[in-house]
């Protein structure tokens, strides 16, 4: 991954994906795998701005804190114990101020505290903590700690894969006609997608009623 990275000249700290691939190499003798990549940086290409008008974004930053089971329990959709992507926005506004997004992606831990809203275990929020620590003026913005919306796992690998979808759409469409990327991806989704989608798909089961593993997925489901 890194060396793809580095290729396309748009990605900057790449070296975290080495870092990241010799920790889990080393962790892996136990029973569980670790890793983390802090502040890896997109240039980004063009892409839609809503508001401020005139506003463009720059730059896209990725944090991962990720902590794997092993042996995997592919029976379980949950590979993960420890899991929070953060993706960061940068931009400028038509006076050249800056103007900042961000979104969160997340594992609820285990024996956390369960709100009264649903609180799916994989879920994605807008903002977060990280955005709001900026003390920013929001103007009229109301920033809710809901709805945390339903969101598959992501890895390091994953998480690539959706800043380069989402916010460099022409090198990640180059780069899916790259073999060893799209190696990479369809690995990451047959390891930690396949078994999650598949346990929400037994749940939804006319011969089942949700189980407590697919409702700890997707509390909505009955």
């Amino acid at each position: 991954m890194q060396r793809l990275l580095e290729q396309t000249g748009l990605v900057h700290n790449t070296k975290e994906f080495d870092r990241a691939a010799t920790a889990v190499e080393r962790d892996k003798r136990q029973d569980r795998w670790q890793y983390r990549i802090s502040k890896t940086t997109f240039d980004t290409e063009h892409v839609a701005v809503g508001a401020p008008h005139g506003a463009k974004l720059v730059s896209v930053e990725l944090n991962a804190d990720v902590i794997g089971r092993l042996p995997l329990d592919a029976t379980s959709g949950d590979p993960f114990t420890k899991l929070a992507i953060d993706i960061g926005l940068q931009g400028q506004d038509a006076e050249g101020n800056g103007v900042y997004f961000a979104w969160h992606f997340d594992r609820h831990p285990d024996g956390g505290s369960r709100a009264a809203v649903t609180h799916p275990r994989y879920h994605v929020q807008h903002a977060g903590r990280n955005l709001i620590s900026r003390d920013l003026s929001w103007g009229r913005a109301l920033f809710m700690e809901t709805p945390r919306l339903i969101h598959p796992p992501l890895d390091g690998v994953l998480a690539v894969d959706l800043v380069l979808c989402e916010f460099l759409p022409r090198t990640w469409a180059r780069l899916r006609r790259d073999g060893q990327y799209v190696a990479l991806v369809r690995a990451a989704h047959h390891r930690y997608w396949k078994p999650y989608v598949e346990v929400i798909a037994s749940g939804m089961s006319r011969d089942t009623k949700g189980n407590g593993k697919s409702t700890d997925l997707w509390p909505s489901l009955c």
